[in-house]
């Protein structure tokens, strides 16, 4: 059988100290991508989100499904009515790597909650999310939350 031999402390020191150094450059350009992400969110939210949010809440009043929307600060949310844990959430979440437009899924079924979520665009590229896109993704999410 062969030992292998330990690297010595300044081999452990100088590998260490290189994957710090790599980890804040990274934490910089991360930071700097996230700011970039969220004007771009800020702006898309009240463009696009929050309209066509305000839309299908509107819809599915229309339909007889009772839900309202909220819009906290850089937020979405369609909530139920009839149970504050049946909604769906649209956020930019900015502790992914890349950050992410997620829209988030919660509903309960008996005394069972699930929750899911999806990502709709990473990194810096919220413009790109067209509104059909968010649409088709908020009718298909949907659909557990209005089964009777």
């Amino acid at each position: 059988m062969s030992i292998a031999k330990v690297p010595d402390v300044g081999e452990v020191r100088k590998q260490l100290k290189h994957a710090i150094d790599a980890h804040k450059k990274a934490n910089v350009s991360r930071r700097a991508e996230s700011d970039q992400a969220t004007k771009q969110f800020d702006a898309w939210i009240q463009l696009v989100g929050e309209p066509l949010c305000r839309e299908f809440t509107s819809a599915l009043r229309g339909e007889g499904y009772q839900f309202r929307l909220q819009t906290p600060q850089g937020v979405a949310r369609i909530s139920s009515e009839r149970s504050p844990d049946d909604f769906l959430e649209l956020a930019f979440d900015s502790r992914r790597t890349p950050v992410a437009l997620v829209l988030s899924r919660s509903y309960t079924r008996g005394s069972k909650t699930f929750t899911d979520e999806r990502v709709l665009c990473e990194g810096a590229r919220i413009d790109d999310v067209e509104p059909q896109v968010l649409l088709s993704a908020l009718v298909e999410d949907i659909l557990p939350l209005i089964e009777r």
